[in-house]
């Protein structure tokens, strides 16, 4: 069952969201967005989430705090990205449809 482990990975998504914006690391973005996207594949229903991920990587600061904010949030979705793309790359390979996460998520 999938979904059992869905539930750990909402904690540490959460936990690296809270880590994420007391650091200015962009690394930590990019790991939200892995989390995000192994959630994505365990609950497809994630994606709708994704959207409302991003606003929380604006920077509260003026002047250069536009810059870092979109580094953050193309860190947050290349780390969505590059599991997604993989899977759906195995999934055209073998099923011959584009299917980023699952059947059920198509």
């Amino acid at each position: 069952m999938k979904e059992s482990f869905a539930v750990s990975a909402v904690c540490l998504l959460l936990l690296l969201l809270v880590t994420a914006r007391s650091q200015v690391g962009l690394w930590i973005w990019f790991s939200v967005g892995l989390v995000a996207a192994v959630l994505a594949l365990l609950r497809e229903n994630m994606l709708l989430v994704v959207p409302f991920l991003l606003p929380l990587a604006l920077e509260k600061r003026l002047g250069k705090g536009w810059k870092l904010s979109l580094q953050r949030m193309a860190f947050l979705l290349l780390g969505l990205a590059l599991p997604l793309l993989a899977v759906a790359a195995r999934n055209a390979a073998l099923g011959g449809g584009f299917l980023p996460t699952t059947s059920q998520g198509a």
